[in-house]
């Protein structure tokens, strides 16, 4: 792990010094601390102080008929009380769009590649995830707006081949507006989740695999937003998630009686069904300071996830697992230009409450949070 916390900083290093030579060189910097009263999201309900310090940089190439650019993401995590969960990722990419003579369409399209490292003792988490993706966005009218796309995921875990998948995501989403100031959001897609057989015998004249059947899952949401004003909106969502049955798999989720964390490998969205409703109030105060304020509702209905107590003992009911989420958060935020060799700084301050209602004991648990972040854009 000490490898690459010098490789991180190194690379910090590097690409300030390039931006000094390259115009079209965009980076920004980013530190946040934050409280939680429940830092792994589980029924032990550890509490600690996360610090999180990010980086992205940026180089955008610019042609005649592509805009593109070339990109790096970081952010290294670190936990005060428990600083075995100490971990990184980092991300490499590079995506562009080219748009239509008419200017009624626009190609996007890319491709990226990421990764999850922490310590020795949680490498189980671990992964690198490479991603491929195109969309279109298309102006059918002034008003009306359609997006149509497709990606492509591959994530490997490193000590849990048999997790690894390879991922197929379709999507369409329709915006309308009105003059009235109310807008309106559609969203389908379907994803398809096939994992990779992993090898379970070396004789390489017969070798024999094991393979987990294939999962999908539908994901429709609407969502209407309405202006109250020059400074003021508020906006309704309902997502509906459901498994249609197309291929015959279930989720591959991880069980273990002493951990549980909101990773995919703990809580993969492919495994449960159900409902969601949010509802989001956004207003500048005075001093162009922003103020946010949100609430998210969840019914989740898990499939063949048999419940167990908090001894980790099976329960006999023969009933599966279903979780209410209830959760509450509320922001500040104020952005400054400056001149002073930094272009911009951004100061937040985030705080929330959430409440896991669940039918298996092992779920069920709270979590109170706040946080203070800064954000500077060097170039």
């Amino acid at each position: 792990m000490k490898k690459h916390i010098i490789f991180y900083v190194a690379l910090l290093s590097t690409i300030l010094s390039i931006s000094n030579i390259f115009s079209q060189t965009s980076i920004s910097v980013s530190q946040s601390l934050a409280y939680y009263s429940n830092s792994f999201y589980n029924y032990k309900q550890l509490p600690d102080v996360n610090d999180n310090l990010g980086l992205k940089a940026s180089h955008i190439f610019k042609g005649e008929t592509v805009q593109s650019r070339i990109f790096y993401q970081g952010d290294l995590n670190y936990f005060k009380t428990y600083s075995d969960r100490l971990y990184h990722n980092q991300a490499f990419g590079y995506d562009g769009y080219t748009v239509s003579s008419d200017n009624k369409r626009t190609l996007y399209f890319g491709a990226n590649w990421r990764m999850h490292d922490g310590k020795d003792i949680y490498d189980f988490f671990d992964y690198s995830k490479l991603q491929f993706y195109g969309n279109s966005k298309i102006y059918f009218r002034s008003n009306l707006i359609g997006k149509f796309g497709y990606i492509l995921n591959n994530r490997n875990y490193s000590e849990l081949p048999e997790f690894s998948y390879w991922e197929h995501y379709l999507y369409a989403q329709m915006n309308t507006f009105f003059q009235t100031g109310t807008s309106i959001t559609m969203i389908f897609n379907y994803g398809l989740k096939n994992y990779i057989p992993l090898q379970i015998s070396s004789n390489w004249r017969n070798p024999e695999f094991f393979e987990m059947p294939s999962v999908d899952q539908l994901v429709s949401s609407i969502k209407v937003a309405q202006s109250l004003g020059d400074k003021t909106s508020l906006s309704l969502k309902y997502l509906n998630r459901l498994n249609p049955g197309l291929v015959t798999g279930s989720a591959a989720v991880m069980n273990t009686d002493d951990l549980f964390t909101e990773d995919e490998l703990f809580d993969d969205r492919y495994g449960y069904r159900g409902h969601e409703f949010s509802l989001n109030f956004t207003h500048y105060l005075p001093a162009y300071i922003k103020f946010e304020l949100g609430s998210v509702y969840y019914l989740k209905d898990y499939h063949n996830r048999q419940l167990y107590d908090i001894d980790g003992n099976l329960d006999i009911s023969g009933d599966t697992r279903s979780d209410q989420r209830s959760l509450i958060w509320g922001g500040l935020s104020r952005s400054f230009a400056v001149n002073w060799g930094i272009k911009n700084i951004k100061l937040s301050l985030q705080g929330g409450y959430l409440k896991n209602d669940s039918n298996a004991g092992y779920y069920r648990f709270d979590n109170y949070f706040g946080s203070l972040g800064l954000q500077f854009r060097v170039k």
